[in-house]
């Protein structure tokens, strides 16, 4: 009987470390590594690379994909237990539209594995099952820049000129990765959009930030790194500066709670 017992407390034990728990937390960046949807029992497969991040409150992911479209999602969510139920800020597709998705959610050796399950209108049931590998450590907040913002202002000098507009623009900070995504006018009519996206290593000291770019819809940026002045007015609130060889660029952003 001390045997089976032992045996049973063995078995719980090791099932509970390879669950999920309700106290579990995502916080991290993450690589796509595989993304196959399921419809009347066909697999298909998709191309391209997606890099999503955790905070503890809110989500930032963007694809790039083979033909070299740009799609990204920034919100809130809430993991539970071996769910996380989604909430859209903005994102690509559907804009500034509130979406709620709820989906299944597992830890994995190499990071997390995920199935969204959907039903079109004809009730007709598919699965879309991605499996993430993470790429930083949950290590606790390296800088005062970690988190989650949105773009409030940018300011273009231009010799005499100043130029003042905004930008649709989201930022994260997570675990010595950044990744921002934008949507921005093609040319002054303000009728045609386009969407980007740059994610890579950072590093911030003393008010010298520091990012280069691993993927990114702009591939002559690829590789580059960008040394961006940082001023803080208050913990909630900060302006990054950045010249070139004809014009400076300075971008305010605010914190996203």
């Amino acid at each position: 009987m001390k045997k089976v017992l032992f045996s049973f407390l063995v078995s719980a034990s090791l099932i509970a470390c390879t669950s999920t728990s309700k106290d579990a937390s995502i916080s991290g960046v993450y690589n796509l590594d595989k993304q196959v949807i399921k419809t009347d029992g066909k697999d298909s497969a998709m191309n391209g690379s997606q890099i999503k991040m955790y905070t503890a409150t809110h989500f930032l992911w963007a694809n790039l994909g083979a033909d070299s479209t740009v799609n990204f999602g920034f919100g809130s969510y809430v993991l539970k237990g071996d769910s996380i139920t989604r909430t859209s800020i903005y994102s690509s597709r559907i804009l500034d539209t509130t979406n709620v998705l709820t989906y299944s959610f597992k830890t994995t050796e190499k990071g997390y594995s995920q199935i969204v399950t959907n039903k079109n209108a004809a009730g007709k049931e598919s699965q879309m099952i991605e499996d993430y590998t993470t790429l930083a450590a949950k290590t606790p907040a390296s800088s005062d820049l970690e988190g989650a913002w949105k773009q409030v202002n940018t300011t273009v000098i231009d010799k005499k000129d100043t130029m003042k507009f905004t930008n649709i623009q989201y930022k994260v900070f997570q675990n010595g990765y950044f990744m921002f995504v934008r949507r921005f006018a093609t040319d002054s009519t303000q009728k045609t959009f386009k969407s980007g996206f740059g994610t890579g290593k950072y590093t911030y000291n003393n008010g010298n930030l520091e990012e280069t770019s691993d993927l990114t819809s702009s591939q002559k940026y690829k590789g580059v790194k960008f040394k961006i002045a940082v001023k803080f007015n208050g913990k909630d609130e900060y302006s990054q500066s950045i010249s070139d060889s004809t014009k400076t660029y300075i971008e305010t952003y605010s914190r996203v709670k």
